[in-house]
């Protein structure tokens, strides 16, 4: 959805390592990198700030302190930090790999609806331990915002 709305204006960035990909692959230039991760990374908090809100007056009720990061944010299956790692990093490659690699015909007949397909298939294959946020402004955000919250 974000793409649909905000990708004329954006080019849908709202991934820093797809940025990092897409400088890498020499369709923009390194110098825009720094902007666009910084509006990246400050819309992520804004709209984890604006979830927060929403359910400030259930995280107040909620006896567990990490449900509230559930809400908005993804977790591990089973907590084992090399792991969970290895399979964000896995899933964030082939979503890199893949846009870069058909992005010229498939990507831009199909529009977003290939890459909405590409993030399910992501998902499918390694939602189960993560959660799959294969976004590194998506998934710290929430969390930096419940750390932060009383």
């Amino acid at each position: 959805m974000p793409a649909t709305i905000f990708g004329a204006a954006s080019g849908a960035h709202f991934n820093p390592a797809l940025t990092l990909a897409i400088a890498f692959d020499g369709a923009m230039t390194r110098a825009q990198v720094p902007g666009y991760i910084s509006c990246q990374i400050a819309g992520a908090f804004f709209g984890a700030f604006l979830v927060w809100l929403m359910y400030e007056n259930h995280f107040d009720q909620t006896p567990d302190a990490g449900a509230p990061l559930a809400v908005f944010s993804t977790g591990p299956a089973i907590r084992d930090t090399v792991s969970n790692l290895v399979s964000e990093i896995i899933g964030t490659f082939v979503l890199a790999f893949t846009l870069l690699a058909c992005q010229a015909d498939v990507a831009v007949k199909a529009g977003n609806f290939y890459v909405w397909a590409v993030i399910c298939a992501i998902g499918i294959r390694l939602g189960g331990t993560t959660g799959y946020a294969i976004n590194p402004a998506r998934a710290l955000a929430p969390a930096s915002l419940t750390r932060c919250s009383p």
